[in-house]
């Protein structure tokens, strides 16, 4: 199980998937949990380029890291399912590397 999310909070979840349920609604805890693997996706996706010690809630975050977990958010929100892999295939990492690309390092072959 992925760490609880900190880059962003359940309620810009929400704000960004446009669900207006209040808070302590049921649906938050399966929420909670997929913003869990969207935010711990993209640090794995950083690996070492993450900032682990600096980046720690949303004000700390650079922009284009919340957006990356937001984007993924949004897409392990619609594809729960058998779909995943292939609503999470290449043209969606080719958006998430124009956002990442200055935290992204490519190695040297």
């Amino acid at each position: 199980m992925p760490a609880p999310a900190v880059l962003v909070t359940l309620a810009q979840a929400k704000a960004h998937l446009n669900i207006t349920l209040p808070e302590g609604d049921p649906g938050d805890t399966t929420l909670q949990e997929i913003l869990d693997e969207a935010e711990g996706t993209i640090l794995d996706y950083l690996k070492d380029n993450a900032d682990r010690v600096n980046w720690v809630d949303p004000i700390s975050a650079p922009g284009p890291v919340t957006a990356a977990i937001k984007l993924t958010l949004g897409q392990f929100y619609v594809y729960r399912g058998d779909e995943r892999e292939e609503a999470t295939g290449p043209a969606f990492w080719a958006r998430i590397d124009l956002l990442l690309a200055r935290f992204h390092l490519t190695g040297i072959a």
